[in-house]
């Protein structure tokens, strides 16, 4: 069964704060992020963060989505998973990987640079005087 996204309303979305955490929870409620996670965030001057998550050591720094894009937050209608709407927006987003400071092996990193990869392959050629 395809998934219908409404884009109504991504202009006026509110700016959402991301963070991209190696983890698996079982609920779907509302989480008081900013007063459990984000006020334990610390900053060294390289632009690394550190906290942590169940015990577990996090480091991570921010990541931007490439100008090409629009990062959105989905939410699912009540009762149907078939449709979503757009009910935030964000240019970038706090990637975290367990005690490890996040690089160019990181799988998501390296899928962001087929954004590159697939624009140079496939894009509009260049007029070449």
């Amino acid at each position: 069964m395809p998934t219908k996204i409404s884009t109504e309303g991504l202009q006026s979305a509110p700016t959402a704060k991301i963070h991209f955490i190696p983890a698996e929870t079982d609920s779907s409620g509302a989480a008081n992020v900013e007063k459990y996670f984000e006020n334990f965030v610390k900053t060294d001057q390289n632009g690394v963060s550190t906290n942590s998550l169940r015990g577990y050591p996090l480091v991570g720094n921010d990541f931007s989505v490439p100008e090409s894009h629009q990062g959105v937050v989905l939410t699912s209608a009540k009762g149907d998973s078939s449709a979503m709407k757009i009910t935030g927006k964000f240019d970038k987003f706090s990637y975290w990987n367990y005690d490890t400071i996040p690089s160019k092996n990181d799988a998501l990193r390296q899928a962001m640079d087929w954004i590159d990869i697939s624009r140079a392959l496939h894009g509009e050629e260049e007029d070449c005087a």
